[in-house]
């Protein structure tokens, strides 16, 4: 997505949060001679004050007036039910003030996650993200009798999983380096979950990228063959799965899996170890085909380094 599209809406933002300042202050001017006197007063007087404190004047005069005219505003906004708070933009983001930049310079959190989201938008998957989130897990759809060897029912599982999924996205700013291994069959739930988890985090504010293995694994190898034009823009792409607070791999070993594949997933995966960011993988692969399909590294890292969980149960596809 072009940067454009990004600042377009900032600056949307901005202009929105602005012009709605204005009108308030607008209709209180035209509705109240007395606050319009005080404002009148006080532009006049602080131009004056101005003026006198760059020529030496005496300036003790005009800042009585000054504070005069501030108390007759003040009791003005009281009486018509505002606060100075009511005269200010209230932007979108207050730390940038929907410019995008940070007051020390760098682009702004905000700026990073309108960035993400509005990837999520051109991603097939952002249909699912919309849709599976916390407020509609549905714990109805889950078996509640136990089968064969299960430690639970289902939906018992599922439930724990809830809790366990919803505080991870509650404790993320204090907890952040955490990271999940969800494996089980197909149609169990864990995709649900990851769309859950990536939801709530974006709502949150904090930079997340979703991505399929299938489309993790076209990343990897349009880095590698890719024009000169298009270099830029793909490993662009790249260092986004890298730097996101939260990477969340959907259906790991649904796609192709090569050599060059397997090197980036490792570099990727170890990149995040060290940088101490989070990343929850989804896959229907159990533990030993993880190891024979991925490499012995890879298992090491996601058996050593992450938090398995083992999401059973029915197909629920079968029963929607």
């Amino acid at each position: 997505m072009s940067s454009h599209r990004v600042d377009w809406i900032l600056t949307t933002r901005r202009q929105a949060a602005e012009e709605a300042a204005r009108q308030v202050e607008e209709k209180l001017l035209q509705k109240d001679a007395s606050y319009r006197e005080a404002s009148r007063e006080l532009k006049q007087t602080g131009a004056k004050l101005a003026l006198a404190r760059v020529g030496g004047a005496d300036t003790k005069e005009l800042e009585m007036r000054m504070r005069k005219w501030e108390k007759i505003k003040a009791e003005r906004l009281r009486k018509n039910g505002l606060t100075e708070a009511d005269l200010l933009p209230r932007y979108t983001c207050p730390v940038c003030r929907d410019t995008g930049r940070k007051p020390g310079g760098g682009d702004c959190d905000c700026k990073r996650q309108l960035a993400l989201e509005q990837l999520f938008e051109e991603d097939p998957s952002a249909k699912m993200l919309k849709e599976e989130t916390f407020a509609t897990f549905d714990l109805s759809l889950f078996r509640d009798t136990k089968q064969g060897e299960e430690p639970e029912s289902p939906r018992s599982m599922m439930r724990t999983m809830r809790r366990e999924a919803l505080a991870f996205t509650e404790n993320f700013a204090r907890e952040g380096d955490r990271n999940w291994l969800l494996y089980g069959p197909v149609g169990s739930g864990k995709s649900f979950l990851c769309h859950a988890i990536a939801r709530d985090m974006m709502d949150k504010g904090i930079p997340v990228v979703y991505q399929t293995a299938y489309g993790m694994q076209e990343l990897f190898q349009s880095v590698r063959f890719a024009q000169a034009k298009d270099r830029a823009e793909r490993e662009g792409a790249l260092k986004r799965l890298m730097e996101a607070d939260l990477l969340v791999i959907d259906d790991l070993g649904t796609e192709t899996v090569h050599s060059v594949s397997v090197a980036h997933f490792f570099e990727l995966l170890n990149d995040r170890l060290l940088e101490k960011k989070s990343t929850i993988i989804s896959t229907n692969l159990e533990p030993p085909e993880i190891e024979r399909i991925y490499s012995p590294r890879i298992f090491s890292r996601l058996f050593g380094q992450y938090e398995m969980y083992n999401i059973f149960g029915d197909d629920l596809r079968l029963r929607v």
